[in-house]
């Protein structure tokens, strides 16, 4: 068939593309089962029930961030919609064979308001007799909890500048044979369920796994880019390690690992910890190789002038290592003569032009990523007092700016 979708940032809708059948065709939007003929048609019907408050919330984000609209513009659509809402939903819930209800434990203090924190409690029934592919409700449930999960640790973690400069770091989650990471060129704090993630299938995950190259690896990721988000660059050793995987640029323990004698340190401030030293390499394919050959049950990861790794299939022990590592070097800092702590005003002081790690060279001189150039300096001034600043050198530069991956995070 022959078929247009409506584009909702031009309001018009696309030229027709042609779609061939196969043997399972998924038809999803709103009112994918309403009229006579389509629910004929369907086997397997699937309603997910939204509580109205979180689908008001959720349009909210949506069509001021990403359409453009106003806020009040927003709530004067819903409220003109919502007798056909009404109507369409109650008749659809009638007909799914699995409804899927989603509510809010919690009210919603802030509609529109992305970084707040929404409750939910998720039930899945089935509505008639028809039989349903095994696995796929308790799929349903895993992936939602997954999904869940994944949102709180890119709130708990997003939420500091201490912990997160920019578009720095990535966050994970395997959920069954899937895993939901961080879209490449976003903030951890402005992941929603929304917006800045990507999912990476089964068959993705292996062609990844045995990707050979750097432009092959970015190749693959663009490709799921077309139907998701392009994933971090780093996408390679997160499908290696445990079920919670948290990469942060966190700023203490970073400045830390940029001095010369950082194994050292690691050494005598997180030496009860299971960790594994891994010393510099660029970014993204490199890293993986190295991850390959690492031991893969350890549970944190120093990354030489880069950041830190915690690695658990648990998400409240990820998120205790990532605050215990933080801490423990921001005390250390502390404790030395002459130290500051981190804040964005460090974006306007004088300091060493020198690059200490891969996200300085790449957006120190992008006046919207303040955080970064803060980080920069910060390094640049502190580290300086705690010890010898180990700088990237001219080659490790040209390489961080050839990465097709870093390319890409540089246009957004």
């Amino acid at each position: 068939i022959w078929r247009s979708s409506y584009n909702h940032k031009s309001g018009w809708f696309n030229a027709p593309v042609k779609l061939e059948a196969k043997p399972i065709i998924v038809v999803e939007g709103l009112h994918a089962f309403y009229t006579d003929i389509s629910n004929a048609l369907i086997d397997l019907k699937i309603f997910v029930d939204v509580d109205k408050n979180i689908v008001t919330h959720w349009k909210l984000i949506r069509d001021t961030e990403q359409r453009g609209y106003k806020y009040n513009d927003v709530l004067e659509i819903i409220k003109k919609r919502s007798h056909d809402t009404a109507m369409l939903k109650e008749k659809q819930i009638s007909l799914a064979d699995i409804v899927v209800k989603i509510d809010a434990i919690s009210q919603i203090k802030n509609l529109g308001d992305k970084h707040e924190s929404v409750d939910i409690s998720v039930s899945i029934k089935r509505n008639t007799n028809k039989t349903v592919p095994r696995g796929l409700l308790e799929f349903i449930r895993t992936y939602l909890c997954d999904f869940k999960d994944f949102t709180k640790a890119s709130e708990v973690i997003g939420q500091s500048i201490e912990m997160c400069q920019n578009g720095g770091g990535n966050i994970s989650v395997k959920t069954g044979d899937f895993m939901i990471i961080k879209a490449s060129g976003y903030d951890i704090k402005d992941i929603n369920c929304l917006n800045g993630y990507s999912i990476i299938h089964p068959t993705d995950s292996r062609q990844i796994l045995n990707s050979l190259s750097e432009v092959q690896l970015s190749l693959i990721l663009k490709r799921i880019g077309m139907k998701h988000k392009i994933p971090s660059m780093e996408v390679g050793f997160h499908l290696l390690l445990k079920k919670y995987v948290i990469h942060v640029h966190s700023i203490y323990p970073t400045t830390l690992l940029c001095l010369e004698n950082s194994k050292q340190i690691a050494d005598t401030l997180w030496g009860h910890m299971r960790y594994e030293y891994i010393p510099y390499v660029t970014p993204g394919y490199d890293l993986f190789e190295v991850f390959r050959k690492s031991d893969l049950n350890k549970n944190v990861y120093f990354l030489e002038n880069h950041g830190i790794v915690v690695s658990s299939d648990s998400l409240d022990e990820a998120i205790s290592l990532v605050n215990e590592i933080h801490d423990i070097a921001k005390k250390y800092i502390k404790n030395q003569e002459g130290t500051e702590e981190f804040d964005i005003l460090f974006a306007g002081r004088e300091s060493n032009t020198g690059f200490a790690f891969p996200d300085a060279a790449v957006f120190f001189n992008n006046v919207n990523k303040k955080e970064t150039i803060a980080a920069h300096n910060y390094i640049n001034i502190v580290g300086s007092k705690l010890g010898k600043i180990r700088y990237l050198t001219d080659t490790q530069i040209k390489m961080i700016l050839g990465l097709e991956s870093e390319k890409h995070r540089q246009t957004l």
